[in-house]
């Protein structure tokens, strides 16, 4: 059975649509950089590609760090240092919500716009292999700090010198038009000079733009539906 002309701009229209997703789907989930600290050439200034907002530049409260030339992934890395950091308060609770200790911070600022925060993550290795408890939460002013969004513990070991990425979500807030302060509050158990943590890539994203994906989403499913409706008039229509 020959394919009516009609038929065959259906499908060319089909073809076109699906096209048309596929290649802005990909920008669709693609979320913009707030912040960004990498440390590269020893810098604390933020890389982000936002064009919406402001960052800070990454800075420590409560002790002081160094920016290690020789680690990171890749080097350069930032090095919180055991003997500088506070001990760890009573368990559950071993970084303290609220209060003043020793953390890194900086602020994202937007510009004539609010922000829907995403995904803050990180990566983190020891400096030592010797078995010391390190933990670090993430505290923030999108709820005056009266929370910690997660808490990671780390022993010192072998394997925990290889850095891993840990991450922090923070889609459960509203967006914010006012500038927002993103604290990574640090303790430990151990005084040791040559022990700590090292942070490198700290990255603050948005969550993707929702509306364009269910515009895309909302395309195909119509698309679909016309597809199926001329379909079954066509069938209707060949029967004699």
């Amino acid at each position: 059975m020959k394919t009516s002309y009609p038929q065959k701009t259906m499908r060319f229209s089909m073809v076109l649509t699906l096209l048309a997703a596929f290649t802005i789907l990909p920008e669709a989930a693609h979320a913009v950089i707030l912040a960004q600290y990498d440390f590269t050439g020893s810098s604390l200034n933020s890389s982000d590609s936002s064009l919406d907002s402001t960052a800070s530049a990454f800075s420590t409260v409560g002790f002081t760090s160094v920016v290690n030339v020789s680690i990171g992934n890749p080097a350069p890395a930032i090095f919180a240092q055991s003997d500088l950091i506070n001990g760890p308060d009573a368990a559950p609770n071993f970084i303290p919500v609220n209060s003043v200790s020793d953390y890194f911070s900086f602020t994202v600022t937007p510009i004539a716009t609010s922000l829907d925060y995403g995904m803050l993550t990180m990566d983190v290795r020891t400096m030592t292999n010797t078995a010391a408890l390190f933990y670090f939460s993430l505290q923030t002013s999108l709820d005056s700090y009266a929370t910690n969004i997660a808490t990671y513990e780390i022993l010192g070991s072998a394997s925990t010198m290889t850095f891993q990425s840990y991450s922090f979500d923070l889609s459960a807030f509203s967006p914010s038009s006012g500038a927002e302060v993103f604290r990574i509050v640090l303790r430990d158990n151990t005084s040791n000079v040559a022990r700590g943590l090292v942070f490198d890539n700290v990255t603050l994203n948005t969550v993707p733009e929702p509306t364009t994906a269910a515009l895309i989403l909302g395309t195909l499913a119509a698309g679909i539906l016309i597809r199926r409706r001329f379909s079954r008039q066509s069938g209707n229509g060949s029967l004699s």
